[in-house]
């Protein structure tokens, strides 16, 4: 025998808010986009640090790393897609 269930909005709204959570993880994973900070793995042995970091689609040779004052700063210029159009054709 089935079971009725009773339709809740709150339910559905708390299903959707975990799917825009999970989808927001799975695209912004690299950085915050509040404060542009990289998801770091850092690592010590015999005063030797190790910091390794994700940067889809980013060169080694465009990346600037820099340590100033106690502070890391790794930056880098992501290159944007550039769309074209052919005629008569969607992009």
């Amino acid at each position: 025998m089935a079971a009725l269930i009773r339709w809740n909005p709150i339910r559905e709204l708390a299903a959707m808010e975990r799917m825009m959570d999970a989808m927001a993880h799975r695209t912004l994973r690299p950085t915050d986009t509040a404060t542009g900070a990289l998801a770091l793995d850092v690592s010590e042995a015999d005063n030797v640090y190790t910091v390794t970091t994700a940067l889809p689609g980013v060169k080694a040779d465009d990346i600037q790393i820099h340590l100033k004052d106690g502070v890391l700063t790794i930056s880098a210029e992501i290159p944007q897609r550039v769309n074209e159009r052919k005629d008569g054709e969607r992009v």
